[in-house]
């Protein structure tokens, strides 16, 4: 029971930093996954996991902030 208790928050706290970053993550998004296909010209799908991934860690980041007490600032 504890672990579903412990999964809703963590759920909760990235819907959270999603809503209210949503423009950085998509920005990061876009510019990494641009800057992908342009340097290394393999393909749209690798430059598509290249910015999902920063975008991973753009969540992370704001999720270690919210770790930290302080709320994410909206964008």
């Amino acid at each position: 029971m504890e672990v579903q208790t412990i999964n809703n928050k963590l759920i909760n706290d990235l819907l959270l930093i999603l809503q209210t970053n949503q423009n950085t993550v998509i920005i990061a998004f876009i510019a990494v996954a641009l800057i992908t296909l342009l340097i290394l010209r393999k393909g749209v799908v690798i430059s598509i996991i290249a910015g999902l991934v920063f975008s991973g860690f753009v969540v992370l980041y704001y999720y270690f902030v919210l770790l930290a007490g302080h709320r994410p600032n909206i964008i």
